[in-house]
């Protein structure tokens, strides 16, 4: 998933889209995070 937001992301932006592009980055970089902070948490 997130390689496809980046595939599209750069397709966009070469095309001189980039409404959106910040939202999608913050959204990632959230998730990313939360990823990130559950990897050292047992169940």
């Amino acid at each position: 998933m997130i390689a496809a937001v980046s595939r599209v992301m750069v397709m966009e932006d070469s095309l001189g889209v980039s409404t959106g592009h910040q939202n999608t980055l913050a959204m990632v970089e959230h998730f990313l995070a939360k990823l990130e902070g559950s990897a050292g948490i047992e169940s």
